[in-house]
């Protein structure tokens, strides 16, 4: 304890007397406050009483009377008082003491001590005390609780260190802003002495201050993190055992392994997780191999099953091992006894497609994914009618007169249709004869320079091995996979949305986030099990609340806590106050993680053969799976091509067909234009529309109001590259705009340009979209105050400006289509590439456009009659823009031609219907729910033994009598008698000193005199200091030897 402290903590804890008095104080003790100049307080400052820390007493045998038993014996603990050592705990901002009491065991030899601070005395109290208790003590520190749930957030950048130097942060500006206030006060006393307000005060000497705080290392404070899961580790492995579900998926991934530290580095090869369809997870572990090593992973998850009296699941999806030829694959092996349907990941069974191509930066490598994903699936026909509707009513609303169907499915992104459609597969006979045919088509397309996009020759050898996997990738018949999550109002219509449980591409996503899971680049094996276990059951809690239906409030990570709440809530007001919470089963002994991995060092080297051997045959069978997806050089590649082209004939195909599989593409090729029914003045734009328009939604279109119908018109007018009608007259508009060269326009300028922007459609006339520059609403009202009780400070738009300046972010050109239009225009006029100076083509063009867009804002009439808008653009955002304008014209030109399968709506009845999202999700029967054990809570029973009184016992109604000394009656009887003759009077000392028998003068060190025990030497005396001391000693000692 520091020095300063000492006073006012002695203060707190004993009476005048000594008595200790921790029964009559509360736990915190704040320090008192320092003291302000005042006219009774004219001293300088003292810094001592700037810093004191707080304190904590922890003391449940006095404070809380609860009795207290010994571990060892089963006695009552007897109090001994304080003990002699206190704790500095670290907190957020500060540090603060922690003082307990110590208790004694009478009965055991030799007597046991324990401290109040113990797991001894800790155990024995109910939950509510536990509680208060705020710190985790380690061997020689402590540190409070609130700082150790600031690490256990398993997100990025959440690391030891991160908190280390966000707490000497914290920690600093305390004890700066002390300082500031310290030193503040010493200003202000100079200040009122040197002017003399202060009669009696003068400068003086301030004391220093205390050296700034120093934050322990990084390490304990993963100690504590430690310390801390400790208490939490049943529950955190009896949650993650609990988990079920109807879908599994299975992935590994090499990228936790690579961040393995210290003796276990090395020795593991996979990550392997097994997840539901809800996205949590089963069992995660490290192991040094896949195939055989999982046996015991996979068994345990049996078994948890067959415990819980549940049936097998229906599907496991997996990224290897899906098929074999003697009709068992090799995954459900691993899981014998059941009989689970096993598919094959599609987005793997993609990838390996996609090593034939030459590279992934071809410009119709998109292209051929986008279409072999369009080989697999097809959608759901109401699903996309009503999202089209949507969109359609949304376009009309924004001002777009009668939208044809290409602007909308152009409308329409790639999140909205997985959001809002349901897709199933098309089928073994089909997927085979599309895809066969696809890679057919694209086989010989090359870009602008040359380079083809497919490699025939391993195009070929992925074909031959990968066809067999097609069965794999079909989804079971009639089993549904979607789970409605909730709807969306878009256009005035409410959608769906669906959650998809297909595939393993959900574990995919939680790879990079388990990576998250552990700080920075290298953990132990212990700190990684403790990372690995906290982020697996963080994980499982918010899944498990985006799968409910209404989830509660609450967001508690902490299961022993909420079990403690909803028993004790049920005990006293007879429901759960988390209702949505399950109690976990207990732990099943099932290894997880490092776990696993440790105990499969007691595997010989035989099983280790054993697995090279299985590896070797599986890279045999199927060579692409492996090693073997990373893509090839381009330039060898190209060699192989040449060699390849030159061996096969300019007609002959890619690879023979099946003679029962000619006779499905003629009847598909009939087909085609009875599954795309598109109206004759559309047959050239054919290729741009995305799904097909059935029988029944162009029976459907005939009734809806007029705006909604397509016209003739509207097919007949220009268009730009989205099918948007009035092209033409926003070429109009920019031309002219094009003229506007200087600051000052003509009125004939201004009315040409104001009649040219009447022409325009309404969607053309929108306001464009800016929300951090214009209002969402206009304000209403007498005084234009906005009637909205929103709790946003009304000074947002000024902390805008004070970081940012008076400046608004550049906008890309395709904000609107004037814009647009505009900068195709500026960049064909601009487009000698050679730089001058430091002014580019680019620079030019920003330029020449915000030349234009001055000259537009600076007209008064113009903005009065229109609402032309030209917000700002920069090099950056026309750049980008202007490049993927190119890539869009790149593969459109190199498409042409060319017939790539599209999107086909489902022509059979309708998918399964989606599954709701569960009210509460429910322990299945035969696993036994982890309880927690509540102490009672025994405050206030402890019984203080008392000593017997001797002799009879008084009556009650007799008062007992106290003895007085005589002393004090006589000096009580004296003072009665003065108080009645009113001579009353304070005792006033004779003098303000002790004065020497010698000389006369104050006995003090000012005047010469010193003191020997006891003993005084005047300055005055003949003999001097030396030979009175000598003398004095032998007179001290000469007295002692005669006791």
């Amino acid at each position: 304890m520091a020095a300063r402290d000492m006073g006012w903590i002695s203060d707190r804890l004993y009476t005048s007397t000594g008595v200790i008095r921790i029964d009559q104080l509360d736990c915190w003790q704040h320090p008192p406050q320092p003291r302000l100049l005042s006219p009774g307080n004219y001293g300088a400052p003292n810094p001592d009483s700037y810093f004191l820390q707080k304190m904590f007493v922890w003391s449940p045998g006095r404070m809380f009377q609860i009795p207290l038993k010994c571990n060892r014996c089963g006695s009552r603990l007897t109090r001994k008082g304080i003990y002699n050592r206190l704790r500095e705990v670290v907190d957020v901002d500060c540090k603060y003491y922690l003082m307990t009491e110590y208790f004694e065991c009478v009965r055991c030899i030799p007597h046991m001590t324990t401290m109040g601070w113990s797991d001894v005395i800790l155990s024995q109290l109910d939950e509510g005390h536990r509680l208060i208790f705020p710190a985790i003590l380690t061997q020689k520190l402590a540190i409070d609780k609130k700082v150790v749930k600031l690490l256990r957030s398993r997100t990025l950048g959440n690391s030891s260190n991160q908190l280390q130097n966000t707490l000497q942060e914290l920690h600093s500006e305390e004890w700066m802003r002390k300082a500031i206030m310290y030193l503040s006060d010493c200003q202000q006393h100079i200040s009122l002495a040197t002017t003399g307000i202060l009669q009696y005060a003068r400068p003086a000497a301030y004391g220093p201050l205390p050296p700034p705080p120093q934050m322990h290392d990084a390490r304990w404070l993963v100690t504590c993190l430690r310390n801390d899961a400790l208490d939490r580790i049943e529950y955190v492995k009896g949650q993650l055992t609990s988990v079920f579900g109807r879908v599994l998926k299975m992935d590994s991934t090499k990228k936790l392994t690579k961040k393995l530290a210290g003796a276990a580095e090395g020795s593991a090869s996979w990550v392997t997780n097994v997840a539901n369809e809800n996205g949590e997870i089963l069992i995660s572990v490290f192991t040094s191999g896949e195939g055989a090593k999982l046996e015991r992973m996979a068994a345990g998850l049996v078994k948890r099953y067959k415990d819980a009296k549940q049936p097998p699941p229906d599907l496991l999806y997996v990224d290897r091992d899906c098929c074999s030829a003697s009709g068992v694959p090799k995954s459900l092996k691993l899981f014998s006894p059941w009989k689970t349907i096993v598919r094959l990941d599609i987005w793997h069974f993609m990838r390996r497609f996609a090593v034939g191509c030459m590279t992934d930066n071809h410009p119709l490598y998109a292209p051929f994914l986008r279409s072999l994903s369009n080989c697999i699936f097809e959608w759901s026909a109401q699903d996309v009618q009503q999202l089209k509707s949507a969109k359609r009513r949304e376009l009309i609303q924004q001002g777009m007169k009668n939208p044809t169907d290409s602007v909308v499915e152009k409308s329409i992104t790639k999140g909205e249709l997985a959001l809002h459609c349901r897709r199933k597969t098309r089928g073994v006979k089909e997927t085979t004869a599309m895809i066969r045919n696809l890679i057919q088509e694209m086989s010989g397309m090359t870009d602008s320079c040359g380079v083809p996009l497919i490699d025939k020759e391993r195009m070929l050898r992925i074909w031959d091995t990968q066809q067999k996997h097609i069965p794999c990738i079909q989804d079971p018949e009639g089993y549904s996979l979607y789970t409605i999550t909730g709807s969306l109002r878009k256009g005035g219509q409410d959608l769906t949305t669906y959650r998809c449980a297909r595939g393993s591409t959900s574990l995919e996503s939680f790879h990079l986030h388990q990576n998250r899971f552990v700080p920075g680049t290298r953990a132990s094996d212990v700190n990684m099990q403790l990372y690995l276990l906290e982020g697996l059951a963080r994980w499982n809690i918010d899944r498990g609340r985006d799968a409910l239906e209404a989830p509660s409030p609450v967001r508690c990570y902490d299961t022993k806590m909420k079990l403690t709440l909803n028993a004790l809530s049920t005990s006293v007001l007879g429901y759960d106050i988390i209702k949505d919470f399950q109690p976990p089963a207990k732990y099943t002994g099932e290894l997880i993680g490092i776990e696993y991995l440790l105990g499969q060092t007691s595997v010989g080297k035989e099983m280790l053969v054993k697995e090279e051997e299985r590896m070797e045959d599986l890279q045999a069978e199927d060579p692409l799976f492996a090693d073997d997806l990373t893509l090839v050089d381009l330039q060898s590649t190209r060699l192989d091509v040449q060699e390849a082209e030159g061996k096969l004939s300019a007609g002959e195909r890619l690879f023979p067909i099946p003679e029962e599989e000619t006779q499905y593409e003629k009847e598909e090729e009939q087909q085609s234009s009875l599954l795309f029914p598109i109206p004759e003045e559309e047959q050239e734009n054919r290729s741009s529309l995305l799904f097909p328009i059935p029988e029944e939604e162009q029976e459907s279109r005939s009734s809806l109001p007029e705006e909604e119908q397509e016209s003739p018109s509207s097919l007949l007018s220009s268009v730009d590259w989205r099918g948007i009608p009035g092209w033409d007259k926003v070429d109009r508009l920019t031309n002219h705009l094009l003229n506007f060269t200087e600051m000052s326009l003509t009125p004939d300028d201004v009315m040409t340009c104001i009649m040219l922007y009447d022409d325009l459609d309404d969607y053309d006339k929108q306001r464009t979209p800016r929300p951090y520059i214009e209002q969402q609403s206009a304000l209403s009202g007498r005084f234009k105050k906005g009637k909205s009780k929103s709790t946003v400070s009304p000074d947002v738009e000024r902390t805008r400006r004070s970081f940012l300046g008076a400046g608004v972010p550049a906008a890309s050109p395709a904000i609107n289509r004037i814009v647009e239009a505009l900068c195709i225009k500026l960049c064909a006029k601009f487009r000698n590439p050679r730089k001058r100076g430091d002014v580019t083509g680019w620079n030019k063009v920003v330029d020449t456009y915000t030349l234009i867009s001055q000259a537009v804002l600076g007209n008064g009439h113009l903005m009065e009659r229109t609402n032309l808008v030209l917000p700002p653009i920069n090099n950056a955002t026309l750049r980008s823009w202007y490049h993927q304008r190119e890539r869009r014209q790149d593969v459109t030109q190199l498409l042409l031609g060319a017939t790539l399968p599209g999107a086909k709506l489902s022509t059979t009845p309708d998918l399964p219907e989606a599954r709701p999202k569960p009210v509460q999700t429910s322990l299945p029967h035969g696993l036994v729910e982890m309880g927690v054990s509540l102490v009672e809570n025994r405050a206030g029973q402890e019984v203080t033994p008392t000593r017997a009184k001797k002799g009879s016992a008084m009556p009650l109604s007799i008062q007992p009598s106290f003895a007085v000394p005589k002393s004090t009656s006589w000096y009580q009887k004296k003072r009665k008698a003065q108080e009645e003759e009113g001579t009353v009077g304070r005792y006033k000392m004779k003098k303000d000193f002790f004065a020497c028998s010698s000389c006369g003068q104050p006995r003090r060190k000012e005047t010469g005199h010193r003191q020997l025990k006891g003993y005084w030497h005047c300055p005055n005396s003949a003999l001097s200091y030396e030979a009175w001391r000598e003398i004095t000693l032998q007179k001290i000692n000469e007295k002692k030897e005669k006791k």
